[in-house]
């Protein structure tokens, strides 16, 4: 089991920008794997996109897992926020969806299910469940809107967090360049993700 090595005292490097180094590397991983997995990318080619060596990678992060479990639950937690500032906006359930999925959809990434697989083997019990608690505080906070507008009556009874998942399975359509490519841009292909989800979670009018 690998611990994590002695950090030295004194203030947090910088680069020329004057950001943490740390924050510059972890920020450029997430880019990174996230747009072509966790196999593609190495702590070399990291560290090239940093402009530092791989020695200033080890002093922040002791092996390739431990940066990609940081890089990652901070992916997470960023959506987790702009989620939650969505679901917060003055406007329809519908509209807060659609907001949703236009601003998921315009992040090219690679699937989040297939990195996971792909990264499995290298990390511990413990980065597994950072990253998997990480997500489902997305999801519990889907379940929670879907909770509540089934309660105002906007939406038919049914499990919340059933919901929260499809919700966000059906969003990862924008990924699948087969799925962009039946409309003009993202934002059509996720106002028409969102109208079909609506149909089946809707309470039709009478008449």
């Amino acid at each position: 089991m690998n611990s994590k090595r002695p950090r030295r005292p004194g203030r947090p490097r910088l680069d020329d920008h004057g950001t943490p180094l740390q924050t510059v590397i972890v920020q450029t991983a997430a880019r990174m794997f996230m747009e072509q997995g966790f196999e593609a990318i190495s702590l070399q080619l990291i560290a090239k996109a940093c402009a530092v060596t791989k020695a200033t990678i080890y002093y922040y992060y002791s092996n390739k897992a431990e940066l990609f479990t940081a890089a990652v639950v901070q992916v997470l937690e960023k959506g987790h926020y702009f989620t939650q500032q969505h679901l917060l906006a003055p406007v329809s359930f519908k509209e807060q969806l659609q907001a949703i999925a236009v601003s998921k959809m315009q992040q090219s990434h690679v699937d989040m299910e297939t990195m996971m697989r792909e990264a499995e083997a290298q990390l511990s019990t413990e980065q597994m469940e950072r990253i998997r608690q990480a997500e489902q505080h997305i999801h519990d906070l889907l379940a929670e809107y879907f909770e509540i507008s089934i309660g105002q009556g906007i939406i038919r009874a049914g499990n919340a967090m059933m919901m929260a998942h499809a919700f966000s399975a059906l969003v990862m359509l924008g990924n699948r360049d087969s799925a962009v490519q039946l409309y003009a841009s993202k934002q059509q292909l996720a106002e028409a993700v969102v109208d079909m989800f609506w149909s089946g979670i809707s309470i039709p009018k009478n008449g």
